[in-house]
């Protein structure tokens, strides 16, 4: 990994030490540059937790990722430049229960014996290293996120100004990136998966947020939201280059609508089958909200 151009990538210029201080600004540095993004999956790339594809693909082509990529890359940043970072393994919400164990990553960066939870994928979550503790909470544009005590981990609540409620468990045993791995694969091919269904982009901005949605934009500035639709393949391309920074060839394709228009039958049966494998092999169970 080039440190120097990592940083130079997300904009970083102070000094660099291993403190609450840097600690606050990298996060505000990555969060600012580096968009949540599906994009690949609707390319039809596949998606790998290689060191070495995370970089091309973050530093090198200016892209964006999902929480794997995007967490698990700035995860490495962090170690060279002297954090102690744990990868935590979480279960983000569906549609009122949770998906299975690693569905989500996250990192507690530890500073002077005291940890943090740090999270730049996850699209609207926290903003800033948030203390790894429950009871903790930070606000940032409307929305208010609490860390609350589940089991012998963490959840995270997050609820906005209309009072929607979303977030994930968090596990606090400290794992490694290669068992994110099957995950990861499952994210990407699944039509259970919320990334499968529907092309994202999304990047926090120092006064709100923007975001393409399949082929809307949305803008919210200082409590303001505003839409709008994107008429075509030209005007998205467009869209992702003059906000995000992305550059790309083509506009993906949905790919559930392709798989399922072209394959039909079989690919449901493929992916029941799919279904079927992933919860054998999962433990526990989706779990309930309450």
């Amino acid at each position: 990994m080039d440190v120097g151009r990592y940083l130079q990538r997300i904009g970083f210029t102070g000094d660099v030490r291993g403190d609450e201080e840097t600690l606050h600004a990298l996060v505000q540095a990555h969060l600012h540059t580096v968009p949540f993004e599906n994009l690949d999956i609707h390319l039809g790339v596949p998606i790998t937790l290689d060191e070495h594809a995370m970089y091309r693909k973050i530093v090198e082509s200016r892209r964006g990722g999902f929480c794997f990529e995007v967490n698990g890359l700035f995860g490495l940043l962090l170690r060279h430049l002297g954090f102690e970072v744990d990868y935590l393994a979480g279960q983000a919400s569906l549609h009122g229960g949770f998906y299975p164990p690693f569905s989500h990553l996250a990192l507690r960066v530890t500073v002077a014996g005291r940890p943090y939870l740090v999270d730049v994928g996850y699209g609207e979550c926290i903003r800033a290293p948030m203390p790894l503790v429950a009871g903790a909470e930070q606000q940032a544009f409307g929305s208010t996120f609490t860390l609350r005590e589940h089991g012998r981990g963490l959840r995270m609540v997050s609820c906005d100004e209309q009072g929607h409620t979303r977030g994930y468990l968090l596990d606090l045993e400290p794992r490694q990136l290669a068992q994110f791995n099957q995950m990861c694969q499952f994210l990407q091919t699944s039509i259970e998966s919320m990334f499968t269904r529907r092309r994202l982009c999304t990047l926090p901005t120092p006064a709100g947020r923007l975001t393409v949605v399949e082929m809307r934009l949305l803008r919210s500035e200082h409590g303001t939201r505003s839409q709008r639709e994107i008429p075509d393949e030209a005007a998205y391309l467009a869209t992702l280059r003059s906000c995000f920074g992305i550059e790309l060839p083509y506009m993906p394709r949905n790919k559930s609508d392709n798989l399922t228009g072209r394959l039909g039958k079989q690919a449901m049966l493929w992916q029941t089958r799919a279904r079927r494998a992933w919860r054998r092999l999962t433990e526990p169970p989706l779990q309930v909200m309450t």
